[in-house]
């Protein structure tokens, strides 16, 4: 699979990969495997850096996954789209995003990490926002982010891709 190449640092071949995934995906009009496509292409994507293809897709994901009330999925959209807003501005409102998102992830009782391959970039990121905005700050923005509602998270999410996207 396309999670394979990106494990051994083949970043283009996991992408072409996925992408070729994705398009079969769509033809086939399997919406679990569109779905499941768009996540890992998405992660790939922002582990590339290639943030403006990355939060279309984990946009159109978490568009999915609302739609058929998917908590655990729309919770790692979610946490795809703050990944990128934390690299980005590493802003408290980027770390609120991602407390929602680990608040649906916990309550969902899956991990926060889906594949062992976003690890480090995902610790990278956390420890970013946390030196740029100080421990304090960082966990106060963390917390507010928990108290959101799904359909809170789910909007905020929305308007910061369609910022990053534009």
């Amino acid at each position: 699979s396309g999670l394979i190449y990106l494990t051994e640092g083949k970043i283009g071949e996991a992408v072409a990969y996925l992408e070729r995934g994705l398009a079969l995906a769509r033809q086939s009009g399997d919406h679990t495997t569109i779905h499941q496509m768009l996540h890992d292409l998405g992660f790939t994507l922002l582990a590339s850096g290639e943030d403006q293809r990355a939060v279309c897709l984990l946009e159109e994901g978490l568009t999915m996954a609302a739609e058929i009330q998917d908590r655990s999925n729309t919770g790692y959209f979610i946490k795809g789209i703050a990944a990128i807003a934390v690299r980005r501005t590493a802003s408290t409102r980027a770390v609120r995003l991602l407390g929602a998102a680990h608040e649906m992830l916990d309550r969902a009782a899956v991990p926060r990490v889906r594949h062992a391959t976003q690890t480090t970039l995902y610790d990278q990121l956390v420890n970013q926002a946390q030196a740029a905005l100080g421990y304090s700050v960082f966990k106060e923005a963390l917390a507010e982010g928990r108290l959101l509602t799904v359909e809170q998270a789910q909007s905020e999410a929305c308007a910061i891709a369609d910022c990053i996207a534009a």
